[in-house]
């Protein structure tokens, strides 16, 4: 099905007496016209119209509101009212409209459960001559994408001594349910949750819940953009199996900060089998899951140029999309951690050593990377990264493109410098959650990360 502006009068004037028994309200039809502009919705199967919609555009208050429409016998029960209201929605957010009206009558509870699961919200009720006489007034709110970083657990199967823990204090045990993942889940297609990322702890402590965040998520009219962040361990194949089911763009970032078992052991604080990783590695190529392969450069344990390029074969050869070596986060308080600090450049520098055995096809510098795009003639082409982290790129670059992290507790962390900081509960109010991060991260001071932060000797 489609849908198309631009019908003409005439076809809905044919076409009204055949959805409804009666004649087209023609005369409210051109007094609405004089008062307001109107769009006239042509619903298709293929190039055959299924029916129409006429929608009042009120562009002085930025509100669409569906005014009369229906579909032909023979195409009902087909979803296009859903679809319809699913191109509404989009149509409101490109064009700048600020909400999308609804009117429905209380004695129809399919119309009801639709405009809710497609994130209406209930805001008055009315009379009408109709059925129960009860008339439910609903409203759409458009608002700017968001990307929202959820951790769903605490708990990892690793214990790796770097770890920031996703700016949040301290791992105090909380377990997400289903319900309260629901109730987040609502809130976020209202809020138009663009991007997803599901992290924690370790994600597959809690596989139950990724499959429930895709699931869910796969009956959105636009599905976001979900990324799986994972050590690898723990995935199961009849997990990726559903998990590439998924109806919208996913891509997982594997965590692998070294390939052989004695620097594993020092890293990852456990013994590490290497071939569990490569086990996910072989599940995503076969389930055709994008994924990249995220490494933590630490000084002493990871970062000469053998080791970037022995982790940049295993990529290639692995057909990932991407490898990206990655600065250490350290305040100037971890003392602990100052000594395995790699800064930027260096760990550039090296990165083009360990790169000397490849075609770079493209170069591309931004204020968080510097990527090489390569060239395979076996696999195709793989993007290898120098990654600075954002507090290090500057606290502006966090308020414009950072995710909004919420914490296996729900509460909404703002910085990951300060992990005690939170900045309200968005599981009681994504809304309020998110402006009273963006109220804190406007009051910082721009220099802030550039204080706090370790820069080496």
């Amino acid at each position: 099905m489609n849908f198309r502006i631009g019908l003409d009068l005439d076809t809905i004037l044919k076409m009204h007496p055949l959805i409804f028994n009666n004649a087209f309200p023609l005369e409210s039809c051109k007094k609405k016209e004089r008062e307001t502009e109107l769009l006239s919705v042509g619903f298709y199967s293929g190039d055959e119209l299924a029916g129409y919609c006429v929608v009042i555009a009120d562009s002085r208050k930025g509100i669409l509101r569906p005014w009369v429409g229906g579909v032909l016998p023979s195409f009902r029960n087909q979803g296009y009212f859903t679809g319809f209201y699913m191109y509404l929605t989009e149509y409101a957010e490109k064009n700048g409209y600020r909400y999308v009206d609804a009117n429905t009558d209380n004695y129809k509870p399919a119309m009801l459960r639709m405009l809710i699961k497609l994130g209406f919200d209930i805001v008055g009720v009315g009379e009408t001559a109709y059925g129960d006489g009860c008339k439910i007034k609903f409203r759409y709110t458009v608002h700017a994408p968001v990307k929202l970083r959820i951790s769903i657990t605490d708990k990892c199967n690793l214990n790796c001594f770097f770890c920031h823990h996703e700016g949040i204090e301290a791992c105090c045990g909380n377990e997400v349910s289903i319900p309260d993942m629901e109730r987040l889940l609502i809130q976020a297609k209202k809020r138009n949750a663009a991007e997803i990322t599901i992290t924690g702890g370790e994600p597959f402590a809690r596989p139950d819940i990724i499959d429930y965040i895709l699931q869910y998520c796969s009956t959105w009219g636009k599905p976001p953009f979900i990324k799986v962040i994972t050590n690898g361990i723990l995935v199961k194949e009849k997990q990726m199996e559903n998990i590439s089911r998924y109806k919208g763009k996913l891509r997982f970032h594997v965590s692998l900060h070294a390939l052989d078992a004695k620097t594993a052991e020092c890293i990852y604080g456990k013994t590490y089998d290497v071939s569990r990783v490569e086990n996910t590695l072989r599940l995503l190529g076969k389930y055709q899951i994008p994924f990249r392969i995220n490494c933590t450069v630490l000084k002493g344990l990871n970062d000469n140029a053998g080791q970037m390029r022995d982790l940049i074969a295993y990529g290639v050869n692995h057909h990932a999309n991407a490898v990206h070596f990655m600065e250490l986060l350290v305040t100037k308080q971890q003392i602990e951690l100052q000594g395995y600090y790699t800064d930027y450049e260096q760990i550039n520098n090296t990165l083009k050593e360990a790169l000397s055995e490849y075609v770079v096809e493209k170069e591309e510098d931004t204020a968080k990377r510097h990527t090489y795009n390569i060239a395979d003639h076996q696999n195709g082409r793989i993007a290898v990264s120098a990654y600075r982290l954002s507090c290090r790129a500057g606290c502006q670059n966090c308020s414009q493109e950072n995710d909004i992290t919420i914490g296996s507790d729900f509460r909404c962390y703002p910085c990951y410098l300060m992990a005690d900081k939170t900045c309200g509960n968005a599981l009681v109010s994504l809304n309020e959650a998110v402006s009273e991060r963006e109220r804190f991260l406007l009051q910082q001071d721009r220099q802030y990360a550039s204080a706090h932060l370790y820069w080496g000797e």
